[in-house]
């Protein structure tokens, strides 16, 4: 998605989260002390965003810590950076700096390009998109999956444009006649619906290539009746009843390309929570 919201790190670094990406304004962080210290621009970057994934420092825990997982480009370059530790936003400089010995880095070399991370899979359902890195690590979490928070409407058609976000919900209780559009989603996707709706379309677009998408459509609340879900480019779906039922009268997939469909029953005895 197009970072915004940047924000400040203590040393005055500027950089925006989104879906699990790390993205830094050109021209920061600041480089006094670098050459002294013998590091290279890259390095230095590196140093920044291991603080903003660990959670470490002041003004970076909000999204970061123990078992967090995120990514950045680099000169061209993906790095993949998992936090085993964090030490927090009190810890002194020579404590952060231990900290970030304790992390997994991959260079992914010829990759300069990534849009966000995600989940390798869910009950069975391979999960995957273009321009995406897979976790399968269990209990490691994305760093910045926010919620676009689209709510949907009761009645009319609306329309959102998640300009790649990778998670929003419908929270609208939606009647026959009402058509709630969700463009643009990011190319792994996950779509809350609840609000206890009785009827209404949801149709579905998302970023990544045409038949190398999935979308996890994710019952909660009062859950829902949908006359049809419409999808384009979904190679796989799941249907997640786990915390609320949900009906749908009609699935139509325009771009031929699902294959993989799974439904989660509702059950007393499970519930996953999904950050």
């Amino acid at each position: 998605m197009t970072p915004s919201g940047y924000a400040t790190a203590a040393d005055g670094t500027r950089y925006c989260v989104a879906d699990g990406v790390v993205y830094l304004v050109s021209g920061t962080p600041a480089q006094a002390g670098t050459e002294a210290a013998g590091l290279s621009a890259t390095a230095y970057e590196m140093l920044d965003v291991q603080q903003i994934i660990n959670g470490d420092g002041p003004g970076n825990s909000v999204i970061g810590g123990a078992g967090r997982i995120g990514a950045v480009i680099i000169a061209g370059t993906t790095y993949v950076i998992g936090a085993a530790t964090s030490v927090g936003t009190a810890a002194t400089a020579a404590e952060v700096a231990a900290d970030q010995q304790n992390d997994t880095i991959f260079q992914l070399n010829g990759i300069p390009t990534v849009t966000e991370l995600g989940i390798a899979s869910l009950d069975g359902v391979y999960f995957g998109a273009g321009s995406t890195i897979l976790i399968t690590s269990g209990g490691a979490v994305p760093i910045a999956l926010p919620n676009a928070g689209h709510t949907g409407g009761a009645s009319g058609n609306t329309a959102y444009d998640d300009v790649g976000y990778a998670v929003d919900s419908m929270t609208a209780a939606s009647a026959t006649g009402t058509t709630n559009s969700y463009f643009n989603l990011g190319g792994q996707a996950l779509l809350y619906v609840g609000g206890g709706a009785t009827g209404g379309t949801i149709n579905i677009t998302q970023l990544g290539v045409t038949g190398n998408d999935s979308l996890d459509l994710i019952a909660t609340g009062a859950g829902a009746t949908l006359d049809n879900v419409i999808t384009r480019g979904d190679a796989s779906l799941a249907i997640d009843a786990t915390a609320a039922g949900v009906t749908i009268k009609t699935l139509t997939d325009t771009s031929g390309f699902l294959d993989t469909i799974r439904r989660n029953r509702q059950s007393r005895s499970c519930d996953r929570q999904r950050s």
